[in-house]
C-alpha cells in the first residue's frame, strides 16, 4: 500500500493515446468530448448549489448537494481521461474513480429511503422535466450511436450492416422502455388521483357487478374495505329506486353510452338515502371501441339539496308575505265582496219573516227567498275560502289544473278592486287549453300581481281608457302562454328586464318584490315571464307554462 501511495502520481504505464494509435481524429474526438463533459459536470454542481441556496424551502435539499458531489467526481474522472491520453498515471485515475464510486454509492443509498416520500408528492412539472431529460438522453444516445456508426464505416460491409441493425434494435427498445415507463408513471398518477379524490369513483363489470370503489366512495356509503364492494350495483340503490334504474337509466345508458343526472344511493349501515349527481359511462378499448366495463364518477349533493330546500322555504315564506300584503291592500274591496251577499241574506231573511206571517199561501215566496239566501251564503263562503287559501303558508303542491279556471278564480277575488277602480276586464281564453302542472295558490299569486299592477298603471287622475285584457293561447303543443294587457302608463321599452329586479319599483308605496317573486314562481314551474311595451298605451306581461301530460 505504501508503494502504491508513493507512486500515486507516477506515469509508469503506457499512455491511453497508444490505444488510439495516436490517430488524431480519434484522439481529439475523445479529448474534446471528455473536455466538454468535464466542463458540463463542473457547471452542474455550481448550478445545484446556487439553486439550493436560493430555494431554502426546497425539500431534500441535501440530496441535491450529494448529487453535486457525485457529478463533480464524475467530471473529474472525465478530466483524468484527458490526462491519461498522454500520461499513464492510472493509479491516480483509479483513486478518483474510487472516490466517484463512494460518492455514487452514498448518493444511491441516501436516495433509497427518499423514493417513497418522493412518490407521495407527484408533480406534473417534475414528470415533464424527467421526460424531457430522458428524451435528451435518448437523443444523446442515438447521436453517440450515429457517431460510432460513422467511425466504423471504414470497417467491412457485413460489420457495418450488423451494427446498423443493432442500432435500430436498441433505438426501438429504448423507445419501448421509455413508453412503458411513461405509461407506468401515468398509471401511478391516475391511481393516486382516484384514491385521493373526494368523489365516489367506482367500476363495475358489464353484467353490473361492482369490482372497484375508491376509499371516499366506501366511506360515503358505509362500506368497510374492498371485500364489501363486490356486490351487484343495484345494491347501492334504495330498493324503491331499483326498478326505475333497470327500466329507464340502464336502457338509456346502453343506447347512448353515457348517463348523467341525479340519483339516490343507499348507506349500507343506516339505509339512509344519499342524493348524488351521477355520471355513468363505459370504459372502452381505445383501438376497437369495445366496451370493457362500466364506471361512474358521482358526487354527494346533500348540502346542495339542503341549500335548495332552505332557499325554497325562504321563497315560499316571502311569497306568502307578499300574498298577505296584497290581500291587505285589497281589504276594502274584499269586505265589500263579502258584505254584498251578507246584506242580501239579511234582506231575504227579513222578507221571509214577513212572508211567513201571511200563512201557507206565501210558502213558495218564502222558499224562493231561502234559495236566494243559500246562494248568497255560498257566494260569501267562496270569497272567504279563496282568501283563506291565499293566506295559508304551505309548501307548493303541484297538481294538474286548468289555467282558465285559475284565471276566473283570480278575477273573482280581484273583482271588487277592479270595479272600484272602474277597470273594464275582458278575457280571451282558449277553449282547447290543456291542463298545466302547477301550484294553484302560487299561480293565482302571479296572476293577481299582474292584474293589480295593470290596474294601478291605469289609476292616475284623469285616465280615461282603463281596459284590462287577459288571454290564454296554445303557442306550442306542449306550452300555454298567458298574457295580461293593460292600457296604462306603460314601461320603458329600452330596459323592460329591470322591472324584475329585486326591490326595483315604479310605485310610490311599492317595495319591488312582486314581479321578482312572480318570475321566480314561473321559472320554478318551468316557464318564462317577460314584459313588452304596447304600440299604443300600456304594457303586456306574458308568461308561459308547460302543459301537463297527466290524465
Amino acid at each position: 500500500m505504501s508503494e502504491f501511495l508513493a507512486r500515486l502520481f507516477s506515469s509508469d504505464f503506457m499512455p491511453h493515446g497508444h490505444c488510439y494509435l495516436w490517430r488524431p481524429e480519434i484522439l481529439w474526438l475523445h479529448v474534446f468530448s471528455d473536455g466538454v463533459i468535464t466542463t458540463a459536470y463542473y457547471f452542474i454542481p455550481l448550478a445545484l448549489v446556487y439553486f439550493v441556496r436560493k430555494r431554502k424551502d426546497l425539500p431534500f435539499n441535501w440530496m441535491f448537494l450529494l448529487f453535486g458531489v457525485f457529478i463533480f467526481a464524475c467530471g473529474t474522472t472525465h478530466l483524468m481521461e484527458i490526462w491519461t491520453v498522454w500520461n499513464g498515471t492510472y493509479r491516480l485515475a483509479g483513486v478518483i474513480k474510487a472516490i466517484t464510486a463512494v460518492a455514487s454509492v452514498g448518493t444511491a443509498l441516501a436516495l433509497v429511503p427518499l423514493i417513497p416520500q418522493a412518490l407521495a408528492l407527484p408533480s406534473p412539472a417534475q414528470l415533464q422535466a424527467a421526460n424531457t431529460k430522458l428524451e435528451e438522453e435518448v437523443r444523446e444516445r442515438l447521436q453517440a450511436e450515429g457517431a460510432l456508426e460513422e467511425a466504423r464505416s471504414e470497417l467491412e460491409t457485413k460489420v457495418q450492416e450488423r451494427t446498423a441493425e443493432l442500432a435500430e434494435s436498441i433505438e426501438a427498445l429504448l423507445a419501448e422502455i421509455g413508453e412503458r415507463k411513461r405509461a407506468e408513471e401515468e398509471s401511478r398518477q391516475l391511481a393516486s388521483l382516484v384514491e385521493n379524490s373526494t368523489d365516489f369513483i367506482g367500476v363495475a363489470s358489464l353484467e353490473g357487478k361492482a369490482t372497484f370503489l375508491n376509499r371516499s366512495g366506501q366511506v360515503m356509503v358505509g362500506l368497510d374495505g374492498d371485500g364489501q364492494v363486490q356486490v351487484n350495483m343495484l345494491e347501492y340503490l334504495p330498493p324503491e329506486d331499483r326498478e326505475w334504474f333497470q327500466e329507464d337509466v340502464f336502457p338509456s345508458l346502453q343506447r347512448d353510452g353515457t348517463w348523467e343526472g341525479e340519483m339516490r344511493f343507499r348507506h349500507f349501515k343506516t339505509s339512509a338515502t344519499i342524493p348524488m349527481l351521477v355520471h355513468i359511462f363505459f370504459i372502452k378499448e381505445p383501438a376497437t371501441d369495445r366496451r370493457l366495463a362500466l364506471a361512474t364518477i358521482s358526487r354527494d349533493i346533500s348540502q346542495r339539496k339542503l341549500a335548495e330546500e332552505t332557499l325554497q322555504k325562504a321563497q315560499t315564506d316571502l311569497a306568502h308575505i307578499t300574498r298577505v300584503s296584497t290581500l291587505g291592500e285589497m281589504a276594502a274591496s274584499i269586505a265589500h265582496e263579502v258584505n254584498q251577499p251578507l246584506a242580501a241574506i239579511v234582506t231575504n231573511g227579513n222578507a221571509s219573516l214577513h212572508l211567513l206571517s201571511r200563512g201557507a199561501e206565501a210558502l213558495d215566496d218564502v222558499r224562493e227567498a231561502i234559495d236566494c239566501m243559500i246562494s248568497d251564503a255560498m257566494r260569501a263562503s267562496e270569497v272567504i275560502k279563496r282568501i283563506r287559501a291565499s293566506l295559508k303558508n304551505v309548501a307548493p303542491q303541484k297538481t294538474a289544473l286548468s289555467l282558465n279556471e285559475t284565471i276566473e278564480e283570480t278575477l273573482a277575488l280581484a273583482a271588487g278592486e277592479l270595479a272600484r277602480s272602474q277597470v273594464q276586464v275582458r278575457t280571451k281564453l282558449t277553449e282547447s287549453s290543456q291542463p298545466v302542472l302547477g301550484d294553484r295558490i302560487q299561480l293565482q299569486q302571479v296572476l293577481l300581481n299582474l292584474i293589480l299592477n295593470g290596474k294601478e298603471s291605469m289609476s292616475g287622475p284623469g285616465w280615461q281608457q282603463r281596459d284590462l285584457v287577459i288571454s290564454t293561447e296554445n303557442t306550442r303543443p306542449d306550452e300555454i302562454t298567458v298574457a295580461v294587457r293593460d292600457s296604462g302608463s306603460g314601461i320603458d321599452p329600452q330596459n323592460p328586464e329591470r322591472l324584475f329586479d329585486t326591490f326595483f319599483t315604479t310605485k310610490e308605496a311599492g317595495i319591488g318584490l312582486g314581479l321578482s317573486i312572480s318570475r321566480t314562481i314561473v321559472e320554478a314551474h318551468g316557464g318564462r315571464l317577460w314584459a313588452t311595451a304596447n304600440e299604443g298605451a300600456g304594457a303586456t306581461f306574458q308568461f308561459t307554462l308547460p302543459t301537463s301530460h297527466e290524465n
